[in-house]
């Protein structure tokens, strides 16, 4: 992310110009090579991110309409990129636990499920090249980009900014209380995604130089970072488990796998807890004072 100059402008138009940035990053990915790459469809998928944190700063700023157009853009722009993603996620997944699993049976095993990860990431991708997406994926964010330049906010927006960042931190509390209370893979997913939309929002709304949020964006993306890694784990634990049967060797790693999440879901749960602990209001005038 490009540090941004802030002068006398409203805070709103140097969120959009974050919201802005991402976009052309994402183009940028998109545009390097015609067949892009695992990593750059990684980085089209993360620049894409970032652009809804920054438009979820901004919603009462654009209002409800605009919000929700640009929310479905973005998201939309960034899903056909998903398949291949997890594909390769799970196949980085699968090579640290063959390179530390001795059992040759056991190894066999997870030979298998990457070979079927494999072809199901080729496919993805082939998918995605072959029926022209891209091109259409473009000429979409390109439009994106250009209506946020015609967005105009009054001078006085800290409000509308402060509201944005509330509504992100309400929902990672709730997300994160239910996850504690369930400890199921969606409710740990769906908590892992609110943090990451705390860590994007606090590292946008930084660029202006807050060393409070600064922290807070680094704080967050370690939960965060743990989460997925946990939601990884359960994706090829679920591979594992949907095979015909049940083999000792089967039981072994799921067992194996289990027990890493633990590990995983205590720190990261310990983590967010201590992120989450102050109310709303207390929160906001710790991090966005005035």
């Amino acid at each position: 992310m490009k540090p941004i100059e802030t002068s006398s402008r409203p805070r709103s138009a140097v969120v959009r110009a974050a919201l802005c940035d991402e976009i052309a990053d994402a183009l940028a990915a998109l545009w390097e090579q015609r067949r892009p790459n695992d990593e750059a469809m990684h980085q089209v998928r993360k620049d894409l991110k970032r652009a809804r944190a920054a438009l979820r700063l901004l919603r009462d700023a654009v209002g409800e309409a605009a919000y929700a157009q640009e929310n479905v853009e973005l998201r939309d722009a960034a899903r056909p990129f998903a398949g291949v993603r997890d594909a390769a996620v799970a196949l980085g997944v699968l090579r640290e636990l063959l390179r530390t699993e001795k059992k040759p049976a056991r190894r066999a095993l997870l030979r298998e499920v990457r070979r079927s990860l494999h072809e199901e990431r080729l496919h993805e991708r082939h998918k995605l090249l072959r029926d022209w997406k891209l091109a259409g994926l473009e000429s979409a964010l390109h439009d994106a980009g250009a209506r946020a330049e015609y967005w105009r906010f009054p001078l006085d927006d800290a409000p509308v900014l402060r509201t944005g960042f509330e509504r992100v931190y309400r929902k990672g509390r709730k997300a994160l209380k239910q996850a504690c209370s369930e400890g199921s893979t969606q409710s740990l997913h769906e908590s892992r995604k609110q943090v990451k939309y705390l860590q994007q929002a606090a590292a946008i709304a930084a660029r202006g130089g807050s060393r409070r949020l600064k922290k807070l964006a680094k704080r967050a993306e370690s939960v965060a970072d743990r989460l997925g890694e946990d939601h990884d784990l359960a994706a090829v634990q679920a591979r594992l488990a949907a095979f015909p049967g049940r083999t000792k060797a089967e039981r072994k790693l799921i067992a194996r796998i289990e027990a890493r999440r633990a590990r995983l879901q205590k720190k990261a749960l310990r983590q967010a807890r201590r992120l989450y602990r102050k109310k709303p209001t207390a929160f906001l005038e710790q991090v966005l004072p005035g």
